[in-house]
């Protein structure tokens, strides 16, 4: 499931959404995506880590508790830059 999202962030313009908004929906549908939507961090490509990032602060702003469980995981990279801000407000707001 992992090539298959980062094959919907990889690609085409910097600016481009890509297909973001439909990697969101799916891992919201079902958070049993979230597994290999996490695993697209590792891309070596860093306009698709960008993406990965773009599409975690979705997730977290749809469903902070789908990320609750992920909180140490999304800390321990710096590429993660985002998520680990959203990580840290997390904690900050008592949801941990």
């Amino acid at each position: 499931m992992a090539e298959r999202f980062e094959a919907m962030l990889t690609g085409g313009h910097p600016n481009s959404l890509r297909r973001t908004i439909e990697l969101v929906d799916t891992v919201l549908a079902d958070p049993g995506h979230f597994d290999g939507f996490f695993a697209c961090y590792s891309n070596a490509d860093e306009g698709t880590r960008l993406q990965v990032t773009n599409a975690m602060t979705r997730v977290e702003k749809q469903s902070q508790d789908l990320l609750v469980p992920h909180l140490n995981r999304l800390a321990d990279d710096p590429r993660k830059s985002v998520a680990n801000r959203a990580s840290k407000g997390l904690i900050a707001l008592g949801k941990v």
